[in-house]
């Protein structure tokens, strides 16, 4: 049932973000105004899934492999797959392995979060990925509604 379901998320689909997002809605971050106590209403939005595969099965609990394009929420995904299976599902651990051109053999691990070890990956940053970090941020359009 697993599998049958996760081939629904694969390609180009259409996510609801969840309603704890940095999206933001008339300037304002999403996430706020939910703890804010505003209703928001958000409309699903086109995003892209590369490849889903199941590596882990041991029910209660799975574990995803999920190669997507931005914007894409793998909270939304689990969420999504459990009303799929009639159940309810959510994210007990979430590890990115890539993000746009940074790959995980980049990241810092927080012990070694110092001011001199993060100058200097940025300075490689820079030196590998200088074209990446020039461009401009895709902006994400929100499209929801608010009521209280």
């Amino acid at each position: 049932m697993l599998e049958a379901a996760l081939s629904r998320y694969h390609g180009e689909i259409l996510q609801t973000p969840p309603l704890y997002s940095a999206l933001k809605l008339r300037g304002r971050r999403i996430a706020d105004l939910t703890r804010a106590g505003i209703s928001v209403d958000l409309n699903p939005r086109p995003v892209t899934c590369h490849a889903i595969q199941c590596t882990v099965f041991s029910p209660p609990s799975f574990t995803l492999e999920v190669h997507c394009g931005g914007g894409f929420y793998v909270r939304s995904l689990v969420h999504d797959l459990g009303i799929a299976l009639g159940s309810c599902a959510h994210v007990r651990e979430l590890h990115r392995f890539q993000q746009g051109p940074f790959m995980e053999q980049d990241m810092l691990d927080s012990n070694e979060w110092t001011m001199q070890n993060i100058l200097i990956a940025i300075k490689k940053a820079k030196e590998s990925h200088g074209e990446f970090l020039k461009r401009p941020r895709k902006k994400h359009k929100c499209e929801a509604s608010l009521s209280r």
